[in-house]
């Protein structure tokens, strides 16, 4: 995951957007006509959401580029870069229009469109990077201190509180400092999208008007969405197995012990050389996961997320066994082993 350490702001500018039906009446969307001008507070208060947004690992993920067509969202903001102060204007009003377009959803709200032309990295090795955020406004007060006292200013519309995670983000990041050539190829970028409802789970929708219908991207599987895929998949094939209830049971806890394992990386080569021994079922198995998306190559194993779902595993015994085991207790009382159980004894139906 690219990291956004020492984010700085090198020119923006700020368009209103609106909903798409908006765009058929006469009230149409304000579009600046210069570039946007802040004092270094600002700018500084700007890169520094920014950062605090798609630094979070939590909500922000990596996508691939599908769009990368002409007129697409990716070949204007990848002409940003190298454009100069009109032509970034105008790259910026192509940008905001083709957002107002996409805002088709009744839940979504206007906003304005805040595009940026910024840098990360080190002063020595920066890296050029073009955003496009979607912020909505929000009403609230300004505090101020006077003479005779505190007073509060009411302000209509405010955007960047921090609070506020009223806005989505993508950025487009160039794999080298070169001239852009245009038309642009995605391999020689890197996108990312931040959107306050996603978690490090994989879970989550992320708008999607914002970051497939405008940015043209789709959602990369993540590594925790990975992992669950490949503990989902791999216990839906054992409980469909033609295999016994106690058979079951011990691959199950195979499968939490292969997860809680001190290797870095999981896969399924591995997991079925390792935990079935017939050539048959290996090969049913690795297709049984990969039709369920798991890709072929090794993954990265992901701890924090299978922390809770490893960590309890239960033992299984058939009922006829703790029966007999009880029954002999009751039955020679003075010549047996204690038997303690903590939890629930039940009859699970036959798998």
């Amino acid at each position: 995951m690219v990291t956004f350490e020492n984010l700085r702001i090198q020119r923006l500018i700020v368009h209103e957007v609106v909903l798409a039906s908006t765009l058929n009446t006469d009230q149409q969307p304000v579009m600046s006509q210069g570039l946007t001008q802040l004092d270094p507070a600002g700018l500084s208060l700007v890169g520094r959401r920014l950062a605090e947004a798609l630094g979070t690992e939590s909500h922000s993920i990596e996508v691939s580029i599908d769009d990368a067509g002409d007129g697409s969202a990716f070949q204007h903001a990848a002409g940003l870069l190298d454009a100069t102060d009109a032509e970034f204007v105008a790259l910026s009003q192509e940008l905001a229009r083709k957002l107002s377009r996409a805002q088709t959803v009744g839940s979504i709200k206007s906003g304005v469109a805040v595009i940026a032309q910024a840098t990360v990295g080190t002063d020595t090795a920066p890296r050029r990077l073009a955003v496009i955020i979607k912020a909505e406004s929000d009403a609230a007060f300004v505090k101020r201190n006077l003479q005779q006292g505190v007073t509060l200013e009411f302000v209509k519309e405010m955007v960047f509180g921090a609070q506020q995670r009223l806005f989505k983000i993508g950025a487009f990041l160039a794999q080298t400092n070169a001239a852009i050539q245009i038309p642009a190829v995605p391999s020689d970028f890197e996108a990312v999208v931040y959107d306050h409802q996603m978690n490090i789970k994989g879970e989550g929708s992320a708008a999607q008007y914002f970051y497939a219908t405008f940015l043209g991207t789709t959602m990369v599987a993540s590594t925790p969405q990975l992992n669950k895929r490949f503990f989902d998949a791999t216990g839906h094939f054992i409980a469909t197995s033609n295999r016994s209830r106690e058979e079951k049971s011990a691959l199950r806890s195979d499968l939490i012990s292969y997860f809680r394992s001190t290797t870095g990386t999981i896969s399924g080569r591995e997991f079925s050389d390792r935990y079935f021994s017939d050539s048959q079922e290996r090969q049913r198995y690795l297709a049984h996961i990969y039709q369920a998306g798991i890709p072929r190559r090794t993954i990265s194993k992901d701890s924090r997320f299978f922390r809770t779902n490893s960590s309890s595993a239960g033992l299984s015994f058939p009922i006829a066994s703790i029966s007999a085991l009880l029954r002999r207790a009751l039955i020679d009382k003075f010549k047996f082993s204690n038997l303690q159980l903590r939890g629930r004894l039940y009859t699970s139906p036959a798998d």
